[in-house]
């Protein structure tokens, strides 16, 4: 086989390659087994004192706006009188902050809302405390 042929057959041979390689990563996403962070913390009861009673006092569900969010909210009242925002159920995509918004009024551009502490998990359950 003559040089150019073999040189040739090693340029398509190494395209054939990149290509197949960009196309696996894009389709298996290897990196979010190491970027995906999953909590799954305990009920505020479960974590404080035996006896403690949680109330309810309002629920509620995620709104998206930029990325797709799925689960459930509720604001919980602690028997010392701490109001806890439990998320229930969460599922969102990567990225770089999860930011909720408490409000009693719909959903707007611009805030006007009460923001809570960021979350680095993306998945699972878990308690902030409402400021």
């Amino acid at each position: 086989m003559c040089r150019s042929k073999r040189r040739s057959a090693l340029w398509i041979t190494t395209a054939a390659v990149v290509v197949v390689a960009a196309v696996g990563l894009y389709l298996f996403q290897p990196w979010k087994l190491f970027t995906t962070d999953r909590v799954d913390e305990a009920p505020p009861a479960a974590a404080g004192r035996q006896g403690g009673t949680v109330k309810q006092v309002a629920n509620g569900a995620f709104v998206s706006h930029e990325h797709e969010t799925t689960g459930s909210v509720e604001v919980q009242q602690l028997a010392e009188g701490k109001a806890t925002l439990r998320l229930t159920n969460l599922r969102t995509s990567d990225g770089p902050a999860v930011h909720v918004w408490l409000s009693d009024q719909p959903v707007r551009k611009g805030g006007g809302n009460l923001g809570t502490p960021t979350s680095s998990g993306r998945r699972g359950p878990r308690s902030r405390r409402c400021p």
